[in-house]
């Protein structure tokens, strides 16, 4: 291999350049050639390389899990990363939802069942099972500054018509919840006595067999102030037996406030609305459930109503995660659902 030297001095200076030239020449040439191979390869493969891997946590309150979503990026294996929660590595806790075997890949979803909410999950990743760690997602709840929506006040009549015992406050949010004993009808429209406008939530859902059918409805940023507001159900035929539980709430959105549904059905001890995933951090979880017997909802909720033995019941999450109202069932047929409302 010649190498060439650059001299300087008289005579030198002309030969200098004549190298440079042919030498960035050279290498300009080699970096073209490089950047065809390199964007030939690109185009032949589809695909470029896909980087570092992007997670995103989410802390539930049914049975305390964690999902980690797998959203971009690199696949992961066993020993390439780490899962913290609250100071403990629970690494070895995660499973793959779905399809259940690593690589841990974009679409999939691990999980851990924990014994509590945690404040903290971390996950770190070393890339290829040795050196440091880095930091590929967190959910942090100590760094959360929630707005909390608030119960205002509730009641139940035994008919299709109820009324608070007090005056509403203007902006607020009303939710209306109704169960009837035929299938063979429905609810055709809600109205008040302050010409809010009603929308409907959830349902109709049937349960019982065939021997009920239950529905919410909700109005939001009302008109209220004096005089208590009487609200009325209208049913497309007769409804047979009827009870109308109304709720309302303060601090909720006055625009489309409603985000996540679900319901569900069944006759063992132990209900639930199923789970649905919500889309704000600051929410309030409203639920609502019936049973041929005793409903009672989970600790984690507080019953504001439960005439009959059934109830609805609330609480407020501060974080966007999967919830679901849930809680036991004395003996029958129960049916239990579920609307949350941004904050």
């Amino acid at each position: 291999m010649e190498v060439l030297k650059v001299r300087t001095g008289p005579g030198c200076r002309r030969r200098t350049g004549a190298v440079s030239e042919a030498v960035g020449t050279i290498i300009l040439v080699g970096m073209v050639m490089v950047g065809i191979v390199l964007v030939g390869g690109l185009l032949l493969s589809g695909q470029g390389p896909s980087g570092v891997p992007a997670l995103d946590t989410i802390i539930t309150n049914q049975s305390k899990f964690i999902y980690i979503y797998h959203k971009g990026g690199d696949p992961l294996y066993p020993g390439q990363f780490k899962i913290i929660v609250d100071g403990v590595d629970l690494t070895a806790n995660a499973t793959i939802m779905s399809p259940g075997t690593y690589p841990w890949s974009v679409g999939d979803t691990l999980n851990i069942s924990v014994a509590n909410i945690p404040k903290l999950v971390v996950i770190a990743f070393n890339g290829t099972g040795g050196g440091g760690m880095n930091v590929l997602d967190e959910a942090d709840l100590t760094k959360e500054v929630p707005v909390i929506p608030t119960f205002v006040q509730a009641n139940e009549a035994d008919t299709n018509s109820a009324a608070f015992a007090s005056a509403s406050g203007t902006g607020d949010l009303v939710v209306v919840s109704s169960v009837w004993s035929s299938q063979a009808v429905t609810i055709t429209g809600v109205t008040d006595t302050k010409g809010n406008a009603y929308r409907p939530a959830v349902g109709p859902t049937n349960w019982g067999g065939a021997s009920y059918r239950s529905a919410i409805w909700y109005a939001s940023n009302i008109t209220g102030g004096a005089g208590a507001i009487t609200i009325t159900m209208a049913y497309s035929g007769a409804q047979g037996t009827t009870y109308t539980y109304i709720a309302e709430y303060s601090g909720v959105a006055t625009y489309n406030p409603l985000d996540a549904i679900s319901a569900g059905i069944g006759s063992t001890t132990s209900l639930s609305s199923g789970t649905n995933l919500t889309g704000q951090g600051t929410e309030l979880i409203f639920g609502y459930a019936m049973s041929d017997n005793t409903a009672t909802a989970d600790p984690s909720f507080t019953m504001r109503n439960t005439n009959h033995n059934n109830f609805i019941a609330d609480r407020t999450v501060t974080r966007t995660g999967y919830y679901s109202v849930f809680g036991t069932n004395s003996a029958g047929n129960w049916l239990c659902q579920m609307a949350t409302f941004r904050g």
